[in-house]
């Protein structure tokens, strides 16, 4: 009997030789948020930095600059391009980087770092830093870094200090984006890796205002002056905390420059044409080639046992599935990519199970 075939999430399919291809849409990249942007560096960008010199210039519309004030940064141009700070004397200042800089009292700073480094101290101004608003002594200001755990951190200062901490190991030697924001009224602060929420707490001098701060620094602070050790790429910071999906936005808009692939679709493939409780290999192969991501394999809606969320090897998964049915089974692939880098996509296709030419 000729396989009968079923559209389906606007889908495209083809049946030839017993194959069932299924080829979901592709997700499409975003563009960085825009709204309320006050520093935006990039040094693979020749606005931002024309590849020698101490100013990091701003391409944010802002027009600021900040500058290498110490042991240069060493500069390496590439994909991505970036700065590897030495961990005792790299740093870069802007002045006056309290309410001169715009950033007020909700804000959100990001960054893309790479290090295997950690802090001195679990608070803010002990922190290997990474964008910091510090003053010495106790004052109103603020520091974001990584603990003495690995994990990035953020703290604000005022009668008191208090610093929240991540859950999630930042300083693996691979990229990494970091993000954190605040916001006066809440107290709150939530710290993002990867895009992804890492942490949440309201701190309990959150309501001051945070309007200490001389100098806005990349790399160190002018408190108990630490310094940041390892590589560090864009720079982003808003006058306004950002909402969830906002900082994913970024974390997509940029993951591409630093290495991340994701999967954005896959084809998947029958074997054979499949037949009642005869085991048929499926096969996923993940596009861009090679790259990674999880597939769920199901059939009429349920999921295929042993073939929840399969790990790619390199851009391909497999499942064996033993059909149950003689009639037209519905099966779909789920994809997950191994990064948040991309929205999951679906595909199914509708096909005839024949029943088995001999008994048993």
């Amino acid at each position: 009997m000729r396989p009968r075939i079923k559209r389906v999430f606007h889908v495209a399919f083809t049946v030839c030789l017993g194959l069932v291809i299924i080829e979901p849409m592709t997700a499409a990249n975003a563009s960085l948020y825009q709204t309320n942007l006050q520093l935006q560096l990039e040094q693979g960008n020749t606005a931002s930095y024309p590849g020698t010199g101490n100013a990091w210039y701003d391409i944010s519309g802002s027009s600021r600059v900040v500058t290498d004030t110490g042991t240069a940064a060493t500069f390496t141009s590439g994909s991505p391009s970036y700065f590897t700070f030495n961990g005792s004397s790299s740093l870069f200042v802007g002045t006056n980087g309290g309410s001169g800089w715009g950033l007020g009292n909700d804000f959100t700073v990001a960054a893309w770092i790479k290090t295997t480094s950690t802090g001195g101290g679990s608070d803010h101004w002990t922190l290997a830093p990474i964008v910091t608003a510090e003053t010495a002594g106790l004052a109103n200001d603020w520091g974001f870094g990584i603990n003495p755990s690995g994990k990035i951190a953020f703290g604000t200062g005022g009668s008191s200090d208090v610093t929240t901490p991540g859950s999630t190991s930042v300083n693996t030697g691979s990229w990494v984006f970091v993000a954190a924001t605040r916001v006066k009224s809440s107290t709150q602060v939530k710290l993002y890796v990867n895009g992804i929420a890492d942490d949440t707490a309201t701190l309990s001098n959150g309501s001051n205002a945070l309007t200490s701060q001389a100098n806005l620094e990349i790399g160190s602070n002018t408190d108990t002056n630490p310094h940041f050790s390892g590589a560090m790429g864009g720079i982003y910071a808003y006058s306004s905390a950002l909402s969830d999906a906002q900082v994913l936005q970024d974390y997509q808009a940029t993951a591409g420059a630093y290495g991340y692939t994701a999967a954005t679709s896959v084809t998947t493939a029958l074997a054979t044409a499949p037949v009642y409780r005869i085991v048929d290999t499926i096969t996923a192969t993940l596009s861009p080639s090679g790259s990674d991501g999880y597939v769920s394999f199901l059939a009429n809606g349920k999921a295929i046992p042993g073939c929840k969320k399969v790990a790619s090897s390199s851009g391909i998964a497999t499942c064996l599935w033993k059909p149950s049915t003689h009639t037209a089974s519905t099966i779909s692939a789920r994809l997950t990519p191994g990064v948040s880098y991309f929205t999951s996509s679906s595909g199914s296709v509708t096909a005839f199970v024949k029943a088995r030419a001999t008994t048993r």
